[in-house]
C-alpha cells in the first residue's frame, strides 16, 4: 500500500492528488506526479473515489485522463455513490459527469 499526501505548501491550492492547481517551482511534490500516474497505468483500472466530485476527483480524474502513458481512459472507474459536489457546485460536477458518460446523481 503507498499512501500518496495532497496540500503539504501551504503556498498553492491542492485539488489534484497529482499536481497543485499553481505548481511552486521551488517544490517539486507540487509538480505533476509522474512517477504515481506511471505506476497507477501499470494495472488494468484505477478506482477513483473520494469526497468532492465538484473539485478534487474532478481535478484528480482529469490530470489522469490526460496524462495515462497508455492513453487508456478507459481504465478509470469512479465510484460515483461515495461522492457529491460542493454545495453551490453542483453545475461543476455535471460538467464533468457528462463527458465522463454519467448520469448526475440526484
Amino acid at each position: 500500500m503507498r499512501k500518496v499526501f495532497k496540500g503539504m505548501n501551504a503556498w498553492t491550492e491542492s485539488y489534484s492528488a497529482l499536481q497543485a492547481e499553481v505548481p511552486d517551482p521551488q517544490d517539486p511534490g507540487t509538480e505533476m506526479n509522474r512517477g504515481l500516474i506511471a505506476a497507477l497505468d501499470a494495472g488494468d483500472h484505477i478506482v477513483i473515489a473520494g469526497e468532492a466530485s465538484s473539485h478534487c476527483v474532478r481535478a484528480t480524474t482529469e490530470h489522469l485522463a490526460d496524462h495515462l502513458p497508455s492513453g487508456r481512459i478507459e481504465k478509470l472507474v469512479l465510484l460515483s455513490d461515495c461522492m457529491s459536489p460542493v454545495g453551490g457546485f453542483e453545475e461543476q460536477q455535471a460538467d464533468f459527469w457528462t463527458p465522463c458518460g454519467l448520469a448526475a446523481p440526484r
